[in-house]
This record gives C-alpha cells, structure tokens and sequence, in this order.
C-alpha cells in the first residue's frame, strides 16, 4: 500500500514500481512530489523527450528499479526512447551495460549503437574476433601501421613457422620429427607466445631424441589444438568480466594472465568496452572501401592464398601437395568461419512479444531467408569440396601402392600419415574437419550470445 498525504494539487507518494519499499535515507529521496496519475508498474517519463506531461507507460521489463518518474535497466537490457514499455535483449551484455531514464541516449556502452546495441556506433567497427564486439578503429598513422602488421602477422607467422618445419623433411624418416615440430609450434602460436621461443621449441624438437616419440607427440597434440580451438572463445569472454576487471586492479599475474587471453583472442585490451583492438574492416574503411563483413572475408582469402601459392612459386613441384596441406591447416578454419559470421542471428525480445516469431529475430548480415538457404549450400558445397580435396591427399598411397613399389610416397602423405597406423591414416583428416566445423560453430553462435 503506497503511503499518500493528500493535498490540494499534488500527492507526495513513493513512486510506483516494481521495486519493494525499503527504510532508511536511502530510499528517503525516492519520494517524489508528483501529479497522481502512474499507477502500480507504471512511469513517467516527462522532461526527458521535452514533454513535462508525458502520460504515464507501463515500466519496461527486466529493470533495476522503476518508479514515477524514473527507472534503470538491468545490465544486458536497453529500451527505446520511442517505446520504453518494450524491452530489447542485448546479444552482448557488455555493450547494455544498464541504462537509466535520466539520459536513455546512454543505453549503450560507448562504441555501441542501435537495436540491442549490436551495432558499431561511427569510429568503430566489427572485431575479427566476433561479430558482437566493436573495437576502436585508428586514427594515427602508427596506430593504422600495427593494425596491419598484427593482421598480417597473424597470417605471415603461423604460416612461415609450420612450412618451415615440414619443408625441412626431405626423407619419410626426417617427416616423423618434422610433422612434431609443426604440430608443436601450433600450439605455441594459438596462444600468441614469443615467435622466436617457438623457433628454438622447433629445433629443439628436429633433434634426434624426439624421433621415437614423435608419433605419440603427435596424436596428443591433435586433441589439445581441438581442444584449444574450443577455449579460446571462452577465454575471451572471460577475460571481459567484471570480476576478472577488478581482480586486475591489484593482481598483477592476473594482469598478464589476461592479456594473454586477449591475444590469443586477436583483440585489444579492452575490447567490447570502447578499446583498441583488431578490425579488419577499419583497415579496409581506410583504404576507402565500405567495410563490409563479405570484403573482410574477401581480404583474408586472398592474403591466404597469395602466402601459399607465393611459396609454391619457390619451391621444387614435388612438394606443393605438401604447401598445400600446409596452407589447409593454417587458414581453412579461419576462413571458413566467416560462413557462420554471416549466418549469425538473434532474438532480441520473447516470442510472446510480437505476433509472428519472425519479428523476434534479427540477421544482420542477411536480409532474407533465402539469401541464408542459399548461403547454407554455398558453404555446404565449399565444405565438401576441400575437404574432398584434403582425403585424397591423405589416400594418395593407397591408390597408386601398386605402382609406386618401393619408394617413398609423396611428402605431403607422409606429413598427414605418419604419425599414425594404417588404420588411422585419415585421423588427421578428421581433426581438420573437426576443428573447422567448431570455430564455424563458435562463428555462428558467439559465446557473447550466452556468456
């Protein structure tokens, strides 16, 4: 029962919400001086949109308090001005970080715009590391110069690292210690670590003390890179919680914990929060393109396919197969993540709120349901021609045993299959499929989505 003290004109009441009454100083200010018109669950808005009589409109969902004439929402919620009585679900609960009706303009963290605030607001711009988050794009020239360097670096390192390691095996005996070494300096470069550590674990592993191992090595890495593929998305989101934030502030092991973690998530050290990080497409909006998602996807493939036809240009045609299967395990699951980027949908407020399901849900990236039907055949085809491509490399020796007697087969066959028994020549093939069908997975459906 709300307390009321009748006056001529106006009542001094506790403003009518969804929040119980409570005693002390506090909730002191909470009464307010107002017209009796706004009911139980019920509030006004006037002053704020430059209409001191606005009528009163039910109090949105999901929020920290709401009463006569003010409210606040919880994190990961935002309403528009237009409409406060309907509550948006933000797909990232960072970018909604709960805005109050003192100033509804600042329903979004800064960086952050639109319906949901899944949109980057301008100077801002799609991470690579997830089509929720926006990062900071450049202004300065030094600022655009380590942008490029760390986007190239991403595909120039890994790439170099691992054709270094198999190209240096000539012989099917020497390919055990190499097909180790590069397996080995994957796992160093997924979590971002000093390039030139990994270039001494290389040559420590090439030594001869590692070949009766190498088979054994090599399986068990396998899992963990799987493994790996699927944490790095968690540790991302993680790194990006109020609790680990604060414990930062006096933890200094922390500190370097997750900046570790942004690495190995190709982001800044505040991505999601208005920092600077990695976006392609603000690379892109400075060379005067639009920036759209299809160009970044465009960008990455041909920086891919320049490195590994680039080095087949320079070496002998025996072994391209093996520069091939090399180029394969570094970008295909990168590059084939992007299908799921474009893919992405959200629903952005309960079914039971609008009268066809549809209207619940928004895709960003495609503006109908037969541009995502023909985009799902187009990806289902791609998927199955590489991957087509990638067995038949690894069954080359089965079929043309018979012809090839005694010698050695081709080198890229050798690197997929010796590590393992001839039962289990085609678990590498597995693994790539694998580990491409997770990170289009976590393309897909953003852990941002339900951290």
């Amino acid at each position: 029962m709300p307390l009321t003290i009748t006056s001529p004109t106006f009542i001094v009441l506790r403003a009518q919400g969804s929040e119980p009454w409570s005693k002390g100083a506090k909730d002191a200010r909470r009464l307010t001086c107002t017209p009796a018109e706004c009911g139980v669950n019920h509030t006004q808005i006037g002053g704020i949109i430059n209409d001191t009589k606005a009528e009163c409109v039910k109090c949105p969902v999901e929020n920290d308090f709401c009463y006569a004439n003010e409210f606040k929402m919880k994190p990961g919620h935002m309403v528009d001005p237009e409409n406060i009585s309907f509550t948006f679900y933000c797909p990232n609960p960072s970018a909604c970080p709960g805005g109050n009706s003192s100033n509804l303009s600042l329903m979004c963290a800064d960086g952050y715009e639109g319906k949901s605030c899944a949109n980057c607001s301008m100077g801002y711009a799609i991470s690579d590391s997830s089509v929720l988050l926006c990062t900071r794009c450049p202004k300065t020239w030094r600022q655009k110069a380590l942008q490029w360097l760390s986007m190239l670096g991403k595909h120039v390192l890994p790439f170099a690292l691992a054709a270094k390691s198999a190209l240096a095996a000539p012989t099917a005996r020497e390919a055990d210690r190499a097909r180790a070494a590069w397996l080995f300096s994957a796992v160093l470069l997924f979590a971002r670590e000093e390039y030139s550590e990994a270039s001494e674990a290389v040559q420590v592993l090439n030594q001869d003390s590692v070949q009766e191992e190498a088979k054994r090595s090599a399986v068990l890495i396998n899992q963990l890179l799987s493994f790996a593929t699927v944490t790095g998305g968690l540790l991302t989101i993680v790194a990006q919680t109020n609790a680990v934030r604060e414990i930062k502030n006096w933890a200094v092991v922390l500190e370097i914990c997750g900046a570790t973690t942004w690495l190995m998530g190709g982001e800044g050290p505040s991505e999601g929060f208005g920092g600077f990080g990695v976006s392609s497409l603000c690379l892109l909006t400075d060379l005067g393109l639009s920036g759209k998602l299809w160009q970044a996807h465009l960008l990455h493939t041909v920086i891919s396919l320049a490195l590994v036809f680039g080095l087949m240009a320079f070496r002998r045609p025996a072994q391209h197969g093996l520069v091939v299967v090399v180029g394969l395990n570094c970008f295909w699951p990168g590059i084939f993540s992007y299908f799921g980027k474009y893919l992405y949908c959200y629903q952005f407020a309960p079914e039971s709120a609008a009268i066809k399901r549809e209207d619940t849900y928004d895709c960003p990236f495609t503006d109908s349901l037969g541009q995502r039907i023909a985009l799902r055949i187009v990806m289902l085809v791609v998927f199955l021609v590489v991957a087509l491509v990638w067995i038949s490399l690894s069954l080359f020796p089965i079929y043309k045993k018979g012809d090839e007697g005694d010698k050695d087969p081709p080198l890229h066959v050798i690197f997929l299959s010796r590590a393992y028994r001839q039962s289990c020549r085609l678990w590498e093939s597995e693994r790539l499929m694998r580990k491409t069908l997770l990170t289009l997975a976590v393309s897909a459906l953003p852990i941002t989505s339900s951290p």
